[in-house]
């Protein structure tokens, strides 16, 4: 029962982790990546 209880909270932990990385990061990444796929389609 401890067992399961402590990977939950792990779990939500990893999760809060996660969502900062995704809302910090993610964001840009898909910028730049947007921006090489219009440069792509441009050059055509």
């Amino acid at each position: 029962m401890f067992k399961s209880y402590s990977v939950r909270l792990l779990r939500k932990k990893e999760e809060g982790e996660l969502m900062k990385f995704y809302t910090f990061k993610l964001p840009r990444f898909i910028g730049g990546f947007v921006r090489v796929i219009i440069g792509t389609f441009k050059k055509d």
